[in-house]
């Protein structure tokens, strides 16, 4: 298990193996909403034929690598299943059946959904073809959010689908605050570690056709077309490994 981040602090490993990345770079922005490079960084540094994503707001099932290695071709997008995490611990949530939960997505999968429905808390992938292909586009770095329904638009252009097959199992636990607000069970973070400026002088520029805002005085950038735009089809801003220097320490 790898766990891509410069904040960890202590936490349970149930036994498992457990790596921690940790990351610096003189290209890109780290720190608030930099998603999209995170788990480019663990894509890219991956040292297994598989890649199996979990966000760090979630909790996988005992069967859920079973799960992916069963149905598992070029790539597969999982499904979320939704408990109150304020009403059970860890083993007691990891132990819970499918059916105590509720679905995320309605039909319930497996079933075809839009791009909308593909989460990167539960997309597994073969490495060298997700590395080949681009992993996360890194014009939703800074951004958070959409870069995982950029990938599946992508992904579903390749395949000259019009719907993306979201697959149950493999399925990840996640808090029903996804769906009802509920915060009670939100997990401290630490605050994240930057390697930019406070505050930020932006100067409007364009890079591959789009316009991005970028700092005069650091690495901080962020593209500032409408999201929209950015579902082409196509990589916007491909993820560079060279650009990144990673530490890597099994704890």
């Amino acid at each position: 298990m790898t766990v891509v981040s410069n904040e960890a602090h202590p936490f349970e490993n149930y036994g498992l193996r457990v790596r921690l990345l940790r990351f610096l770079s003189e290209t890109y922005p780290i720190g608030y909403l930099d998603v999209a490079l995170r788990q480019n960084v663990g894509i890219y540094a991956a040292e297994c034929d598989t890649i199996v994503i979990q966000g760090d707001d979630q909790i996988a099932p005992h069967s859920m690598i079973g799960d992916v290695t069963q149905n598992l071709g070029e790539y597969l997008w999982g499904n979320h299943r939704l408990v109150d995490f304020a009403d059970y611990n860890a083993d007691q949530i990891m132990a819970l059946d499918m059916k105590d939960g509720e679905t995320r997505e309605h039909p319930t999968p497996p079933f075809w959904h839009g791009y909308q429905s593909c989460y990167g808390g539960m997309f597994a992938a073969d490495t060298a073809f997700i590395q080949e292909f681009g992993a996360f586009d890194m014009a939703f770095n800074g951004l958070h959010g959409s870069e995982d329904q950029q990938l599946g638009y992508r992904l579903m252009k390749r395949a000259r689908e019009e719907k993306v097959h979201i697959i149950e199992p493999p399925y990840s636990w996640h808090s029903v605050e996804l769906k009802h607000g509920d915060t009670r069970a939100r997990a401290p973070w630490l605050a994240p570690q930057v390697n930019g400026c406070e505050a930020h002088d932006l100067v409007e520029t364009t890079r591959n056709s789009f316009k991005y805002l970028a700092c005069t005085r650091c690495f901080y950038y962020r593209f500032n077309d409408e999201r929209a735009k950015l579902f082409r089809g196509e990589l916007v801003e491909r993820y560079d490994p060279a650009a990144v220097q990673v530490r890597s320490e099994w704890l």
